[in-house]
């Protein structure tokens, strides 16, 4: 019985663990988006100059994730998982404090790397699920995109309250503990022996069906 319920224990720790990164991670990435009307008249912006401050990290978000999902084959998602949580608490606090047009460009660029984290997850949350659960295991998982939902709704209300200098703050608390977490208790999903089990059985059979299987003469593969 614990041979069969401790995988799927695993897993589904694995899958929430992975889920709640990925939330924290989105919720990092889409600091910017909810003040760019904010920005665009407090620095006098131009439309284009408050589109390209949204953009950046969308853009790097995604131009990271190929190199990312590189890192995860290499080194497992739990290394690569945590060690981006823990990346993305840097610019969350910089971005309390970035005053000037091309300050928060560049605090913009550095968290389109939480971005990337779809690339980590993917593979990661998959290596835990056979392939008929795999759909299942992954809609869970980006379900974790509830995390610009959540900067979108919850930052301003902060910021206004307390100033952006504790949203940065809370911000990289929330994801270095993510980090923590996911460093202590996530696995790397175990790795599964090749598909073919089946089809060797069957041609395991064969042979020994045929008559020539029990021929004296038919040995070594010289029938």
């Amino acid at each position: 019985m614990s041979e069969q319920t401790g995988p799927v224990h695993g897993a589904v720790r694995n899958l929430v663990l992975a889920t709640g990164a990925f939330a924290l991670c989105f919720a990092a990435w889409s600091l910017v988006s909810p003040f760019a009307k904010t920005f665009k008249h407090d620095l006098g912006l131009s439309y284009t100059e408050a589109l390209l401050l949204t953009a950046v990290p969308v853009v790097l978000g995604s131009l990271l994730r190929i190199p990312m999902g590189v890192l995860t084959d290499r080194f497992g998602g739990r290394v690569v998982f945590s060690a981006l949580l823990a990346f993305s608490a840097l610019p969350a606090v910089l971005f309390g404090y970035a005053d000037g047009y091309w300050a928060l460009i560049g605090v913009g660029f550095l968290l389109g790397v939480a971005g990337a984290s779809f690339a980590v997850g993917v593979p990661f949350v998959a290596g835990w699920y056979e392939k008929e659960r795999q759909g299942f295991a992954l809609g869970v998982y980006g379900a974790g995109n509830i995390g610009t939902a959540i900067a979108f709704f919850g930052a301003p209300p902060l910021v206004d309250r307390y100033g952006r200098p504790t949203l940065g703050w809370v911000t990289a608390i929330a994801l270095l503990v993510g980090a923590a977490l996911f460093l202590l208790l996530a696995q790397n999903p175990p790795r599964r022996a090749p598909a073919a089990r089946g089809v060797s059985r069957a041609a395991r059979a064969v042979p020994t069906r045929s008559p020539l299987a029990h021929d004296p003469r038919c040995r070594q593969d010289r029938c």
